[in-house]
């Protein structure tokens, strides 16, 4: 993958004088799903904001394509990255279609092609055609947010910033988008930074997480370098390792899998493993053969479920 974003001695303060990002050095490559995650007031959605000049910082350099970010254009600069928040922000007074195409609007294209791309969207984010003439006071909170995933994705953009979008939806609804937001990232290969607070959809939406604290990048990489090469007892705490590597090694692959049912159609590559072995064996062969998913048999041989990262819940 090629470089698209780099942050070099990147610092940012506050009025008041504190640093809420400390000397940050840091790339992004292309195509990855970034996620961020700390304790309120680490630096995370300031991170973000640098990324579309909505802020800028005190000193140091950012560079988007290997151009200074100062240099681009600012207003093709944020036409050409989407942004999602908790909120969404949709406008009220415009249906869930000139929501989707706004950006199309500014970009000035025809009837035409925002007809045919509001209609892509609205289908690409889980929903059917018959959404784009409502107004968003008719949506549910999930409907919102996928009309603001969509939203973003109107203008092509290589890079979609996300700052807790699916934080205010409940737990069922926030199971549901990360599952087709991750479906999305596979499918368009879009560069996401995604800013959450909770733990298990860092690590089950990020490619690689990035841990911070007051202001500063703590530690950066995959599930297994985090849980199993912390570089400071800070990590260890933060992900509580080794209750977290407990429930790894006392929880089998069957009671956390995805259960099958009669329509699945079944990969003949798929790896098969037996639904009794622990997480922690059946995350070391996803890691070791590059595989997104395993099938799962029963004792006699029998498929009965899908296992995938995605499939672990952990609460502390």
């Amino acid at each position: 993958m090629s470089e698209l974003i780099r942050f070099e001695n990147v610092t940012k303060s506050y009025e008041n004088g504190k640093t809420i990002l400390n000397n940050i050095n840091f790339t992004i490559n292309s195509g990855e799903f970034i996620t961020l995650i700390g304790k309120s007031g680490c630096g995370k959605t300031t991170l973000l904001k640098l990324v579309n000049r909505l802020i800028k910082p005190d000193s140091g350099n950012i560079f988007i394509e290997g151009k200074e970010i100062k240099n681009w254009d600012i207003i093709k600069l944020r036409r050409s990255i989407g942004y999602v928040v908790q909120q969404v922000g949709l406008f009220s007074h415009m249906t869930v279609e000139e929501n989707i195409v706004y950006i199309l609007d500014l970009k000035k294209n025809n009837l035409l092609e925002k007809k045919k791309k509001a209609n892509e969207l609205i289908n690409l984010v889980g929903l059917d055609e018959s959404y784009l003439i409502k107004y968003p006071r008719e949506l549910s909170g999930g409907q919102k947010q996928r009309v603001g995933v969509a939203r973003a994705l109107a203008g092509n953009p290589e890079i979609i910033l996300m700052d807790e979008p699916f934080g205010a939806v409940d737990d069922i609804t926030r199971r549901g988008l990360q599952d087709e937001l991750l479906k999305l990232h596979k499918e368009l290969g879009k560069t996401i930074i995604f800013v959450t607070h909770d733990i298990e959809e860092a690590f089950k939406m990020g490619d690689r997480t990035v841990l911070m604290n007051d202001g500063n990048i703590i530690q950066s990489g995959t599930l297994e370098q985090l849980l199993f090469n912390p570089k400071s007892k800070f990590v260890e705490t933060f992900f509580g390792i080794k209750d977290f590597i407990a429930y790894l090694s006392l929880t089998t692959v069957k009671e956390v899998m995805k259960p099958l049912n009669n329509i699945d159609k079944i990969s003949p590559r798929l790896l098969k493993v037996n639904s009794n072995i622990k997480l922690i064996q059946a995350i070391k062969i996803i890691l070791e053969s590059n595989s997104e998913n395993l099938l799962v048999m029963d004792s006699s041989e029998k498929e009965i479920g899908i296992f995938s990262l995605s499939n672990i819940s952990y609460n502390k």
